[in-house]
């Protein structure tokens, strides 16, 4: 006896499009649709990202990415100025907004 031994077990998946029932089966045998669970989560991922991959750059967006790398290097100084002085007013209004839920309990 071989207590080391892992015997495979079987996994029953009811399909939701045709009611049917699967044997150890990542897409249905009869409708071909998936019913694993990471299939199904890998497939909503991959739409999710071809849809964010089909939404077009706001001009803003561009312009920072513009200044960021910038050939002149006054205006790169200057896009990482303001920068951080934005981080650090949203730091201030993060630590306003901590504590004013911090005494509201």
């Amino acid at each position: 006896m071989n207590i080391l031994k892992v015997e495979k077990s079987i996994i029953q998946r009811k399909c939701s499009q045709c009611g049917e029932w699967n044997t150890n089966q990542s897409y249905c045998q009869f409708c071909n649709s998936p019913i694993d669970l990471k299939v199904i989560e890998k497939i909503e991922t991959q739409k999710k990202d071809a849809i964010e991959a089909a939404i077009p750059k706001s001009k803003l967006e561009i312009w920072n990415e513009r200044l960021k790398t910038h050939p002149f290097i006054p205006l790169r100084i200057l896009y990482y100025l303001f920068y951080s002085v934005w981080i650090f007013f949203m730091g201030i209004g993060t630590l306003i907004a901590y504590f004013i839920a911090w005494a509201a309990g």
